[in-house]
């Protein structure tokens, strides 16, 4: 009777082996990030001037690229995964709204973290492949070198005139002084990602880059901006809040 005993404990020791054994580890995924732009909460229309800035002009967005890099996302226990080094384009009216981070392991995530703008370790003269986007991007070499953030461009009416502004970020060098203009952004998730929710998509609000902390005239700034200090620090201190997670499917 103690041999069956003994017998049958061993069993249930080796089924319960077989059964760890037999548990894998699910495959890694690949999550998709996608950007949607919006103002304030409506979809974007382009080259209608209907949109209103925080300092009272109307305006229009005829055009809006711009790079994220090294994009992360944090697990609950503080693992990081994502990006090496990389600087991801997109293009809000030409469509190019999605990138992708692989081998990313299945499990809870509570932030997804990037840096606006191209990197600084990729953020010189022929530092990203030079296909037509990435030289279209080009920041000029006399202030500085390296690529754009963004290209932010459109028609604005104010006091009854009507102009142009070109909200173009780039890290600029003047009079001997750098002037860094990209920053990092860390968002919320509280999410888990598996094979069937991997899509991340973030909302890019246009009017948050002309209202907060500082209010924003495209009059007053003029229409360009890319060897002024003041605009760029302006619009890059306004930019803490332009991203948001808007879903996760």
């Amino acid at each position: 009777m103690k041999q069956l005993s003994r017998l049958a404990v061993v069993f249930i020791g080796l089924a319960v082996l077989l059964a760890a054994c037999n548990k894998k580890t699910p495959e890694p995924i690949t999550v998709t990030v996608k950007i949607e732009g919006d103002v304030d909460g409506e979809a974007i229309e382009f080259d209608q001037i209907k949109y209103t800035n925080q300092a009272g002009e109307k305006y229009s967005i005829e055009k809006c690229v711009f790079y994220l890099s090294n994009i992360q996302l944090v697990r609950n226990d503080d693992s990081v995964y994502g990006d090496k080094p990389k600087a991801h384009y997109f293009s809000l009216r030409d469509g190019r709204l999605t990138t992708s981070l692989y081998n990313v392991p299945v499990g809870d995530y509570k932030a997804i973290r990037f840096i606006f703008g191209v990197a600084p370790e990729l953020n010189t003269t022929g530092g990203l492949p030079n296909n037509p986007e990435n030289i279209n991007m080009a920041w000029p070499d006399m202030m500085g070198g390296g690529y754009h953030h963004m290209k932010l461009e459109g028609q604005y009416v104010a006091n009854g005139d009507t102009g142009s502004y070109n909200t173009h970020l780039g890290d600029l060098l003047k009079d001997g002084k750098r002037y860094l203009i990209y920053f990092a952004v860390e968002l919320p998730l509280s999410h888990t990602l598996n094979e069937t929710t991997r899509t991340i998509t973030l909302g890019m609000n246009i009017n948050e880059w002309y209202r907060v902390p500082h209010t924003y005239s495209f009059a007053a700034f003029g229409p360009a901006i890319m060897n002024n200090p003041d605009a760029l620090q302006t619009l890059r201190e306004n930019g803490a809040d332009v991203f948001y997670v808007k879903k996760v499917e």
